[in-house]
């Protein structure tokens, strides 16, 4: 019987620790607010959780305000605050110019500074529909996955390459993992053959350029309800790995394949000892 990834609920994804952290109780800043706070909060939230990784970003709205989404951050956390499009078609216009916004940039930086100190660091990327979400109602969004496919392949081809350049530039600044979720599109949520469709149309091609450009210099990393999604409706094939995941994750040069297992954020708990899973193939 082949192997099954151990399906968890991932955790918050914004930690206490970042608003506990002695650089946000002594200032009322934004957590991106300047490339010094980012490293001073992602360096902190590792001494507390005792972890050996820097973690980056704080939070899944980055990537969508680099194409324009409207963010608003507070005590209570970070998040979008409300669309910005109001039409499938409206997505193509706003995604054709390259990822960028003065956040994005100073992470970029701070990334920089916490590798010139040999530190560890985990990049979460966003996938195309936690972006997509934060610039369109999510309604109108899985209507077009239905209604508008045409539209959606391109603006998902377009999203694939922004991803894939956004990718490099993080590989090329030393990050250690890169970690890639996209929640909004769990097969719970969209059913199996909206999950096919993902796949056909960004998925396959997404990973297999990223592992092309990874090369053995950075770890790529399913988050394991994506995994679940694809391996439901036969679309991957798994293999598990004789190696706990804190020990796997630290592996140089990093494995040439595509890691899934526990939860990439819950790797210090009893959960993020479990064994990892190779994803073996991508049909």
């Amino acid at each position: 019987m082949p192997d099954k990834i151990d399906y968890l609920f991932c955790p918050n994804k914004q930690t206490p620790s970042l608003y506990e952290s002695d650089t946000m109780k002594n200032t009322n800043k934004d957590p991106y607010f300047d490339v010094e706070t980012i490293s001073r909060l992602s360096l902190e939230i590792k001494e507390v959780k005792k972890d050996k990784f820097c973690q980056l970003p704080f939070c899944h709205t980055l990537e969508a305000e680099s194409f324009g989404a409207r963010i608003e951050s507070d005590s209570y956390g970070i998040r979008i605050n409300s669309p910005v499009l109001s039409k499938v078609e409206d997505l193509i216009d706003n995604i054709s110019s390259p990822m960028e916004s003065p956040r994005i940039t100073r992470v970029k930086d701070s990334i920089s500074i916490l590798k010139n100190d040999d530190l560890q660091v985990i990049y979460e990327l966003s996938g195309p529909f936690t972006i997509l979400n934060g610039l369109l109602d999510s309604t109108t969004v899985y209507k077009g996955l239905v209604k508008k496919k045409q539209v959606m392949a391109i603006v998902l081809d377009l999203l694939k390459d922004h991803l894939i350049n956004f990718s490099r530039d993080l590989i090329d600044l030393g990050v250690d993992i890169i970690s890639i979720s996209d929640s909004p599109v769990d097969i719970s949520i969209v059913g199996p053959e909206k999950v096919k469709y993902i796949y056909d149309n960004f998925t396959r091609e997404f990973f297999m350029e990223l592992l092309k450009i990874a090369d053995g210099k950075c770890l790529i990393y399913m988050c394991p309800k994506m995994a679940r999604s694809l391996e439901e409706v036969g679309l991957i094939d798994l293999k598990r790995v004789n190696s706990l995941m804190n020990d796997y994750l630290s592996l140089k040069p990093a494995p040439r394949y595509i890691v899934t297992g526990a939860c990439i954020s819950r790797r210090n708990t009893d959960i993020g000892t479990r064994n990892m899973m190779q994803v073996e193939s991508l049909k």
